[in-house]
């Protein structure tokens, strides 16, 4: 292929090749995402005994587009890894053929992973849902679409990717692919430090020790692992552009490019183990079975019992019916919402001193009942109320007497 690329340098050795290697790298990657997913579901339905939630069914649907991913690697094998100068024209066409599937892919399968952790977010965090999450689902979905769009649209034909070796008058290609890839890199890093960093703040709010707060924060932070593996890939799309052996980087970089969703698939799955491995825990001794909530599980994850959101249940006086509030509104799986009624009886307070305020609230812990709370620095009356508190059952309590 002196023709198109040059002579090769002297000391190349052309028998060389990666493609074991990258042909490893990917099947073993694949394999442990998919046990990742497996354990996951696993941990769901039979440790939890809770159905699949969006975000189980959305991480189960980004392995399709892995296992279609490592499909691509391993037809690339007449060329994808080797020395340019050793492979034929025919095997320029084949890895081009491969390169304009893997590309649609790649931007299928990453934002199902990003999906699943945004609705994991929402379940984890119902009791306070930012407006930063549902950004991040649009840009998340927008980018994916114009992704595709753009992919699709780069060459008239479409063909003309792979049949510029042969017919170069053919078509055209209006959109530089290798800057095209560059800039989508870029912008997928931007949204998984995003995404990163979104639970964060929530984490924080919670009534937790320090220490436990930093290993929580830590945990959803492991997600930047994929952010290196974004920029590593980055990097081999850099030296692309200036490298005439470009079959050989192309090797590198398509395995980086399964390497990303791969380690964004464990790192989702990741906080959801929890559970099973707070039971293996127990089981070989390490952890009481009793114990949970505060100091030994750094993720809070739900363990529903018979009855939590079974048959009636009366809570303070008001029924609920199966998977239905007081009121008819459903609620989730993962989610126990509770109804009290609380009774403030201010009567007779306007602006009262410091001490009478005092002896009301006395007055009214001594009278109050067991559906009835007191109030305390109210300056004015309060008629009888509602309060809805919604519980995740993703959390353990524990009190703790001093």
């Amino acid at each position: 292929m002196a023709d198109h690329f040059g002579a090769p340098p002297s000391a190349l050795d052309l028998s060389e090749s990666h493609i074991p290697r990258n042909n490893a790298v990917a099947v073993s990657l694949t394999l442990v995402a998919s046990l990742a997913v497996a354990l996951r579901l696993f941990t769901r339905a039979r440790v939890q005994r809770v159905p699949w939630m969006a975000d189980d069914w959305f991480i189960l649907a980004s392995l399709v587009p892995t296992y279609a991913s490592l499909a691509c690697i391993i037809a690339g094998r007449s060329g994808l890894g080797r020395h340019v100068w050793a492979a034929s024209i025919e095997d320029y066409i084949h890895i081009n053929q491969i390169g304009f599937i893997y590309i649609l892919v790649y931007f299928l399968t990453l934002p199902l992973i990003k999906l699943s952790i945004l609705l994991f977010y929402r379940r984890l965090f119902a009791f306070w849902i930012p407006r930063a999450l549902y950004l991040c689902i649009f840009l998340t979905i927008g980018q994916s679409v114009a992704c595709i769009i753009t992919s699709l649209c780069a060459c008239r034909p479409p063909s003309h990717v792979w049949r510029q070796w042969v017919e170069p008058q053919g078509g055209s290609c209006v959109i530089d692919m290798n800057l095209f890839q560059l800039v989508t890199a870029c912008i997928n890093i931007g949204t998984d430090l995003l995404i990163l960093a979104l639970p964060v703040p929530l984490v924080w709010r919670l009534q937790m020790r320090p220490l436990q707060k930093g290993l929580v924060v830590g945990v959803f932070l492991l997600g930047s692992f994929v952010c290196v593996a974004s920029a590593i890939r980055m990097w081999y799309m850099v030296r692309l552009g200036h490298n005439r052996d470009w079959t050989w980087l192309l090797g590198d970089a398509y395995v980086w490019t399964a390497v990303e969703p791969c380690i964004g698939i464990v790192c989702a799955c990741l906080p959801a183990l929890n559970p099973l491995v707070r039971r293996g825990l127990q089981r070989i001794g390490l952890m009481s079975a009793g114990a949970g909530g505060s100091g030994s599980s750094p993720i809070p994850t739900p363990t529903p019992t018979r009855g939590e959101t079974g048959d009636r249940t009366r809570l303070y006086g008001r029924r609920t019916q199966k998977g239905r509030t007081g009121d008819g509104r459903r609620y989730r799986g993962d989610e126990t919402l509770l109804r009290t009624a609380a009774t403030v009886e201010m009567d007779g307070l306007r602006r009262a001193g410091e001490g009478e305020l005092e002896h009301m609230q006395g007055h009214q812990r001594g009278h109050a009942g067991p559906g009835s709370c007191g109030t305390a620095g109210s300056a004015s009356a309060t008629k009888e109320g509602e309060l809805e508190i919604q519980v995740q059952t993703d959390f353990q309590w524990r009190e703790e007497h001093r």
